[in-house]
């Protein structure tokens, strides 16, 4: 029944269960919530976004975006860098490439703190804008900087989807052994 608690303790944690594969899960205690506390809340409505991008559910994320920037508080340059990299991935998953590129290439250079899900993802969106530029030697670098960031931050999620990208890449260069 304490609303602001379980608020707060949703917001330290769902990360971890969200990297985990557990969308359905955190999606579920935010519905616990009233929708006027996560809208009003930036760390939960940030994880309604990566919910949302997630399942592709790409109009209710850019809503869930503008909620997290009309909300928070202007000093906070985590939740702020947080959009930034939340708007790269929803561009990149809106097909407008050049505006994930953009996005993502100012993602990393953001103090992304320990934003969850940020500097991970922001190389991932960037190597894969990168990649569907047609500049796949960047992209691999990029990818090589997302896996190591996912490493560091336990990121499961983006160091998959790195690793991925970059086996894709060593093959097309015929790369095999590098591609295993």
């Amino acid at each position: 029944g304490d609303i602001a608690r379980s608020a707060d303790l949703i917001a330290a944690d769902w990360v971890d269960e969200f990297n985990g594969g557990g969308l359905s899960t955190v999606s579920g205690l935010l519905d616990l919530l009233p929708e006027e506390t996560v809208l009003r809340d930036p760390r939960l409505s940030v994880a309604r976004a990566w919910i949302a991008l997630s399942v592709g559910q790409l109009d209710d994320a850019a809503e869930w975006i503008k909620a997290v920037e009309t909300r928070s508080p202007a000093d906070d340059g985590a939740i702020s860098a947080q959009v930034v990299v939340l708007r790269a991935v929803h561009s990149f998953k809106s097909a407008e490439v050049a505006t994930a590129l953009e996005e993502a290439r100012r993602a990393i250079t953001l103090d992304l703190g320990e934003a969850p899900l940020g500097r991970s993802n922001a190389y991932c969106i960037y190597g894969s804008a990168l990649y569907f530029s047609g500049s796949t030697h960047e992209a691999q670098a990029a990818f090589g900087q997302a896996v190591q960031q996912a490493e560091k931050a336990g990121n499961r999620r983006a160091r998959i989807y790195a690793l991925g990208y970059l086996a894709l890449i060593s093959a097309e260069h015929g790369q095999l052994a590098d591609a295993e």
